[in-house]
């Protein structure tokens, strides 16, 4: 492959609407402990200066459909637009030129090989290919959390009524619990029959972080794939694909 960064370089050279630089400065994040970065003020000030201050309302869901900065934004509709004029030229001659940087990129994020890498167009569409895409059949198990994203919950649902297979489900407390009771729960509901463990690591509901290296050690023992949800974990919590073991893992970049 070409150098892509330098062609992207001399392509901005050539196009300086796209060099964004909106004059934002990105704060360096102080070596301290969380808890007193937490109360740091003075930073999250300049963490909010970089994005959109809306008028009258505050976005709490900011797991699910959170702002982008400004320069993100930006950038975003500017290279929309120069796309927009002359869509394959710019697709295939610049934009996909970096597809494999961004895979390679992505790889050394979670300690994967880049082969290992997919795109797909968001998490929940991610979930379903894996979802649907395991083969089982009817008496087979699978071990999955009511407090999983509505979407997957709904597809093992579809699955256990076309083809016969059993879910099931763990229900959680919230966060008072204990890694320990939640490991246990877990275990409680494999069987001899489990072929699937599907797990979050972080709910979606509450922000509950599950104790997942311990539950998918456990489902590895018992010869159980595991399928990780990480749309909420990923780029908040370290996420090494080698240390946790899970056959599948699924995340959002936005």
């Amino acid at each position: 492959m070409r150098n892509w960064t330098s062609d992207w370089k001399e392509f901005l050279r050539d196009h300086p609407s796209l060099d964004v630089n909106p004059g934002l400065t990105y704060p360096p994040v102080p070596r301290v402990p969380a808890a007193s970065l937490a109360a740091d003020e003075a930073f999250w000030q300049q963490v909010r200066n970089l994005y959109p201050e809306p008028e009258e309302l505050i976005n709490l869901n900011s797991g699910a459909v959170s702002s982008s900065p400004r320069t993100v934004e930006k950038a975003f509709l500017a290279y929309y637009q120069l796309v927009n004029q002359l869509p394959s030229y710019y697709l295939f001659k610049f934009m996909e030129q970096g597809r494999e940087l961004i895979r390679e990129g992505l790889a050394g994020l979670v300690n994967c090989s880049k082969d290992e890498v997919a795109f797909l167009r968001n998490t929940t569409e991610a979930l379903n290919n894996v979802i649907f895409g395991i083969p089982l059949k009817a008496g087979d198990e699978v071990v999955a959390c009511r407090q999983d994203y509505s979407k997957a919950v709904a597809s093992w649902k579809q699955r256990e009524l076309r083809e016969g297979i059993k879910v099931n489900w763990v229900s959680l407390e919230g966060p008072e619990e204990t890694d320990e009771q939640i490991v246990s729960k877990y275990l409680s509901a494999f069987t001899h029959r489990t072929k699937v463990l599907h797990l979050t690591h972080v709910i979606n509901w509450n922000g509950q972080v599950l104790p997942v290296a311990q539950i998918i050690r456990e489902a590895k023992k018992r010869g159980v794939d595991v399928l990780l949800d990480g749309a909420h974990s990923l780029g908040l919590l370290e996420t090494d694909m080698a240390a946790l073991g899970c056959d599948y893992f699924v995340a959002a970049l936005h």
